[in-house]
């Protein structure tokens, strides 16, 4: 596994993040986040190329952690799960996308992270 220096700086996003995100972060009874959820957040951005901008980091009340990258066109939504994997949306004026992911393989997304890279 290469490690690069933007892939650091994602991991580090992500992992302070996670942090914040303890039982009832929200007030409002959230689950803290999943150990899975986690990990699989974790073993995707150290795969993110090196011209790739680190992604937004965040959690769902389920104790989901997400990653987000967006600009006024478009944004991509990644959701780590509990039972491994993830799941995406990419929505732009003009496409929507989604799936679903088993592993956490970077392949199935990796041109729509692309493209906030190029902006």
């Amino acid at each position: 596994m290469c490690q690069t220096e933007t892939n650091s700086k994602a991991l580090k996003a992500v992992l302070d993040a996670s942090e914040d995100f303890v039982e009832n972060w929200d007030g409002a009874g959230a689950s803290s986040l999943a150990k899975k959820s986690l990990e699989g957040a974790c073993k995707f951005v150290r795969h993110l190329p090196l011209d790739v901008p680190i992604p937004e980091v965040s959690a769902m009340p389920d104790g989901c952690m997400t990653l987000d990258w967006g600009n006024a066109e478009s944004l991509l939504t990644l959701k780590f799960l509990h039972t491994g994997g993830y799941v995406y949306a990419f929505n732009s004026r003009t496409k929507q996308y989604s799936g679903a992911v088993e592993n956490y393989e970077i392949t199935p997304v990796l041109e729509y992270i692309r493209k906030f890279a190029l902006k």
